[in-house]
């Protein structure tokens, strides 16, 4: 659960690049939805401080393009998530949670090959030492959740200065 930590990071494995987000959690109020009450977590991204830190913590190769080198895919994610254990407090990052998130790219490839990408990250994240970060999974994104993804995104930049999103 990310509620034990105050951030978390996504790796965004895209076909075009790999970037890494950053999020801040934290916890809103008790909520009270059809006769249960819920306290879902508020995310939101934060920013690289500068644009020397944003170029580390992208690279414009998507991981299905070392499909045939899988610990080459795995060495390019684990060091996009060493790059942004560099922007948070010291003693965040061990209890940070991190999901690598495959889309369009590994989703083309052959089964055999994308499994053999995203357990090639998985193990290498798990040696010690590798991956400062709570690494809580790697997989592929199917095109209904990346779809979903899109419009939530979408429908966040919709919001207009003293309104909420959507309104």
């Amino acid at each position: 659960m990310v509620a034990k930590s105050a951030y978390a990071i996504v790796v965004d494995a895209g076909s075009s690049g790999t970037r890494v987000r950053i999020f801040s959690v934290a916890r809103a109020a008790p909520t009270y939805i059809n006769g249960t009450t819920t306290s879902l977590p508020k995310l939101a991204e934060l920013a690289p401080p500068d644009a020397a830190v944003a170029d580390t913590l992208r690279t414009y190769r998507g991981i299905s393009t070392l499909a045939g080198d899988p610990p080459a895919a795995a060495r390019l994610v684990l060091e996009l998530l060493a790059a942004a254990a560099a922007t948070l407090p010291n003693d965040a990052i061990s209890t940070t949670p991190a999901y690598v998130m495959a889309t369009g790219g590994v989703r083309l490839l052959p089964p055999g090959q994308s499994k053999a990408l995203l357990d090639a990250i998985r193990g290498a994240a798990a040696q010690p030492g590798a991956c400062a970060f709570d690494l809580r999974g790697a997989r592929t994104l199917t095109g209904r959740e990346e779809a979903v993804d899109g419009w939530l995104t979408a429908s966040s930049l919709d919001a207009t200065p003293g309104t909420e999103a959507g309104d």
